[in-house]
């Protein structure tokens, strides 16, 4: 489990469905991007996300939806999926541009220091761009990170 804000939170699939441990790092909502979970007290969202396939705009505003709900109701979310390394990464950037007005470099980077092992599936990252309008081309920052790895 890694811990990128107060409010926000990335892990694995099999980290997610162990109650104790969502109960010990105080989560309240989940979004889901591998297999749908349900915890009891918990709110959760299921949204498919298949690893280098594009996401569809719906699923991203449904995404979106939910993490302003979350937002709003002050709870402590946590973006997951299979690995936690790609897909629930990309949700977090989705999250951390809708709350905090990052862009999706920034929100990269504040995710890859708390996160080293973090890696965002290109073909993700493009579908997040296109539906922000960004010009935050995926090569870039893998060459920043990198260059960051390398110092």
């Amino acid at each position: 489990m890694y811990k990128i804000r107060d409010w926000l939170y990335i892990s694995n699939y099999p980290t997610a469905k162990v109650p104790q441990t969502l109960k010990q790092y105080g989560i309240q909502a989940m979004i889901q991007l591998y297999q749908p979970i349900q915890v009891e007290g918990i709110e959760s969202k299921f949204v498919r996300m298949l690893d280098g396939i594009p996401i569809m705009p719906s699923y991203l505003q449904e995404s979106i939806t939910f993490i302003r709900e979350q937002n709003r109701k002050k709870h402590r979310l946590l973006s997951t999926c299979g690995a936690g390394i790609s897909r629930s990464v990309t949700m977090a950037i989705v999250a951390l541009k809708e709350v905090e007005g990052l862009t999706m470099f920034e929100a990269y980077h504040s995710i890859y220091q708390y996160h080293p092992t973090a890696m965002p599936d290109h073909v993700h990252w493009q579908s997040v761009a296109n539906y922000y309008g960004e010009d935050a081309d995926f090569w870039t920052v893998w060459a920043d990170i990198s260059l960051l790895d390398n110092n």
